[in-house]
C-alpha cells in the first residue's frame, strides 16, 4: 500500500473511481478500500469534478466512456488542472491505439475489463509509486533551489563587501567624499535603467561604478590636492589612475569586480577616440564605462572641485550637450537626459558636505 504523501506512511492515498456502471464502480470501490485505500466513487465527469475540488486525491482510476464526458477529455482536463494527480484508465475495449493514446496523453496505467483483482492493484501501486517518486524529485529539486539561492546571495553580499571596503579605502587615500560615490552609484543606476538594462543588472553597475576612481590610490596628495590647472607632467601622472585601477582589480573571476575593473581602465575613454588611456573609439568602450563617463562629468561639473567653482545646472547641461558625439556617446546621453527627473532627486539625497566637513577633490575630467 502506497501513502498518499511521499514523505509519511501514515496516511493512506485517497483515490477517486469514475465510472457510469454502478456495479462496475461498487466493485472498484470494495476492491480498493479492501486495500487500504481510501476510495470516493463517482458516475458521472460532473460528480468527479465536484469531488475533486472539495478533496485531494492521490489517483483517478478513470473510465473511457462517461455519460457526460469522454475519458480523454477528462483526462486532458484533469492534467492540466490537477498534475499532481495519477491516472489508471479502464475500458471494456482492447485496443492498442487507445492504450498508446492514453499513456500519451498522461495516464500512468490502461486496464482492460474484465480484469483481475491483482492486474488492477499492481496498476495502482505502480501509478501511486511513480506519483511518489515524482513529488520526491520535486520536493529535492525546491531544496537545491532554494540551497542556491542562499549561495547565490552570500556571494552577492561577499561582492558588495568587497566594494564597500574598497570604497573606504579610497575615501581614506584621497578624501573622496562619501556623498560623491554614492552619488555615481546612484546615477549610474538611474540611467541604465533609463537604457532598458535588467534590476539586476542596475544594480551591479551601480556598485562597479564606485570604483571608477579606485586607481587614485596611486597618485600623489601633491597632484590629488593641488589647486589650479595641473602641469602636462602632472596630468599625464593623474590620468595613470586608470591603469592602477585596472591593475589593482583584475584577474577576479567575480562579476562585479570584473566589472569594476573595465570601469575603472574605460571610463575616461571618449566616444570620438581622444580619450584615455587607450583611445577606444565608440562601441569599442564597454557601455557600463560610457555610462559611467556621462555620470562623472555630470557630477564633476555641477559640484565644487579644488581647481573650479560648481557650474550652475543649467550650464553643466549645456555643456554635456555639447560634448554629445565627442566625449559621450549619444545613446547613452539621452538616456540621462531622458532621466533627468530621477538624476535630480538623487542630487537631493545626497548633497556635498559644506566645505569645513571635506575638502573638494579633483576630477581627472
Amino acid at each position: 500500500m502506497m501513502s498518499e504523501d511521499p514523505a509519511t506512511d501514515v496516511f493512506p492515498a485517497r483515490l477517486l473511481v469514475v465510472d457510469d456502471e454502478e456495479i462496475v464502480r461498487r466493485g472498484l470501490h470494495r476492491l480498493l478500500t479492501a486495500d487500504g485505500y481510501q476510495c470516493t466513487a463517482a458516475g458521472t465527469a460532473d460528480d468527479a469534478w465536484s469531488c475533486l475540488e472539495k478533496d485531494e486525491y492521490a489517483l483517478v482510476v478513470l473510465d473511457m466512456v462517461l455519460p457526460d464526458a469522454t475519458g480523454f477529455d477528462f483526462l486532458e482536463l484533469l492534467r492540466k488542472r490537477f498534475p499532481e494527480t495519477v491516472v489508471v484508465m479502464v475500458t471494456a475495449l482492447d485496443d492498442r491505439d487507445l492504450a498508446i493514446r492514453a499513456v500519451q496523453m498522461g495516464a500512468h496505467g490502461y486496464v482492460v475489463k474484465p480484469f483481475g483483482r491483482d492486474e488492477l492493484l499492481v496498476q495502482v501501486a505502480g501509478a501511486l509509486h511513480h506519483r511518489d517518486l515524482v513529488l520526491a524529485n520535486k520536493q529535492h529539486q525546491k531544496q537545491l533551489e532554494a540551497e542556491i539561492r542562499r549561495h547565490t546571495l552570500r556571494a552577492a553580499a561577499s561582492q558588495r563587501e568587497i566594494i564597500l571596503r574598497l570604497v573606504a579605502a579610497q575615501q581614506y587615500r584621497h578624501d573622496e567624499t562619501a556623498t560623491h560615490i554614492r552619488r555615481m552609484g546612484e546615477y549610474c543606476e538611474v540611467i541604465a535603467g533609463s537604457l532598458g538594462y535588467s534590476g539586476e543588472r542596475q544594480t551591479l553597475i551601480g556598485l562597479a561604478a564606485t570604483m571608477h576612481d579606485l586607481g587614485k590610490i596611486g597618485i600623489p596628495d601633491s597632484i590629488l590636492t593641488k589647486p589650479g590647472k595641473l602641469t602636462d607632467a602632472e596630468f599625464d601622472v593623474m590620468k595613470s589612475h586608470a591603469e592602477i585601477g585596472k591593475c589593482i582589480l583584475e584577474g577576479s573571476e567575480i562579476s562585479l569586480v570584473m566589472m569594476a575593473e573595465r570601469i575603472a581602465h574605460c571610463h575616461h575613454e571618449k566616444w570620438d577616440g581622444t580619450g584615455y588611456p587607450q583611445g577606444l573609439r565608440g562601441g569599442q568602450i564597454p557601455q557600463f564605462a560610457r555610462i559611467v563617463a556621462v555620470a562623472d562629468v555630470f557630477d564633476a561639473l555641477s559640484h565644487e572641485r579644488v581647481y573650479k567653482p560648481a557650474f550652475s545646472e543649467e550650464d553643466s547641461l549645456r555643456m554635456m550637450k555639447e560634448q554629445e558625439g565627442r566625449h559621450f556617446d549619444p545613446v547613452v546621453l539621452n538616456a540621462f537626459f531622458d532621466a533627468l527627473p530621477e538624476i535630480r532627486k538623487v542630487r537631493v539625497r545626497f548633497p556635498e558636505p559644506s566645505a569645513n566637513q571635506t575638502g573638494p577633490i579633483r576630477q581627472s575630467l
